[in-house]
């Protein structure tokens, strides 16, 4: 009887040990059922990584093809209008320069895509050096200044075409890089003007360009938005004239001499920004029948004079008997992504 009881008390302890070890097994079982659905999720984010980093690298791939077409090589500085220097691919412009990473202003070489000139087999444009302004988010390429009378203006053909003057102050680029320039593709140009009052003034032009020398620089000109006032519409068309070259086709009066500058002239018009300054300097533009505008003219100190239009003037601001205290004209790509 006592051994009956025995095996009974053994069994039952067997029956819950392996009751426990049921349990148990059940418990790893669920464990691992989740483990397995676990597994299962990070498989399926896994998957999801992988082909958002197949396209998160071809966004890359996009973004720095992009980035290649806009910056498409290192600049090199330099601190003249003529300067040698050894290059490989350069920024074409001032607006290159800056999205480059060159966000302050200065004077910075670069080498505008295209030919010399129009005519086949002319060559590639050699770099040249230009005054960079930083404004508004934006590298403007600097193509003239006046502010200080330090530089004559009284210049030849020769001088106007490839460029005269100092970068750090006052200057006028060259008809051929202000040409090799605004060919790659639309630009606006920016004329920014002072008064000896202390006022100041701009007019902006949504379309700027002028042609080869062939065509005598002739101004392609449009689209006038500001507070100076449009002073540059009649001289849309008009080739570039200064006291050497270009006056035979004004009529009945020589623009460059009578109003003491070169400009793209028509009927002498409203405007010269590239003459006298103080002591009887002359200058240089485009003229066609001496024009609406001239911002290369006399520059005298006091503003008005008795003189008429042989000053730095803008007709629609200041009229033609008062000589400006500064003005500087800059051109920027017209479609142009901001960074």
């Amino acid at each position: 009887m006592a051994v009956t009881q025995e095996l009974v008390q053994q069994r039952e302890d067997m029956e819950v040990q392996l009751s426990d070890q049921q349990a148990a097994i059940d418990g790893l079982q669920f464990q691992a059922d989740g483990l397995l659905q676990r597994l299962s999720s990070l498989e399926i984010l896994v998957n999801r990584i992988n082909r958002n980093q197949e396209k998160f690298e071809t966004y890359v791939t996009k973004l720095v093809d992009q980035m290649k077409a806009v910056l498409p090589g290192r600049l090199v500085r330099d601190s003249g209008l003529n300067g040698n220097v050894q290059y490989q691919d350069m920024p074409r412009d001032c607006a290159e320069v800056y999205t480059g990473g060159n966000q302050t202003s200065g004077v910075y070489t670069v080498r505008p895509h295209g030919q010399q000139t129009d005519m086949p087999h002319s060559g590639q444009v050699a770099p040249f050096s230009v005054y960079c302004r930083v404004r508004h988010r934006r590298g403007w390429t600097v193509i003239q200044r006046r502010q200080d009378g330090s530089v004559n203006f009284s210049r030849p053909w020769t001088d106007y075409k490839n460029g005269f003057g100092d970068l750090g102050g006052e200057f006028w680029l060259g008809n051929d890089k202000i040409h090799a320039i605004t060919a790659q593709k639309n630009y606006t140009l920016r004329i920014e003007m002072s008064d000896w009052e202390g006022n100041k003034a701009y007019a902006e032009y949504d379309h700027f360009s002028i042609d080869n020398e062939w065509q005598g620089y002739r101004l392609r000109v449009s689209g006038y938005s500001g507070s100076a006032g449009e002073s540059m519409y009649a001289n849309h068309d008009a080739a570039f004239s200064t006291r050497d070259k270009g006056s035979e086709n004004q009529g009945w009066v020589d623009c460059p001499k009578e109003m003491k500058g070169g400009w793209w002239y028509t009927q002498c018009g409203d405007s010269n920004l590239n003459g006298l300054y103080l002591s009887e300097m002359k200058g240089g533009w485009w003229y066609t029948q001496c024009g609406d505008s001239n911002l290369n003219g006399l520059y005298h100190r006091q503003g008005e004079h008795e003189a008429r239009a042989d000053g730095v003037f803008w007709w629609w601001w200041k009229r033609d008997w008062y000589s400006l205290k500064s003005v500087e004209m800059a051109v920027f790509p017209h479609f142009y992504p901001l960074f």
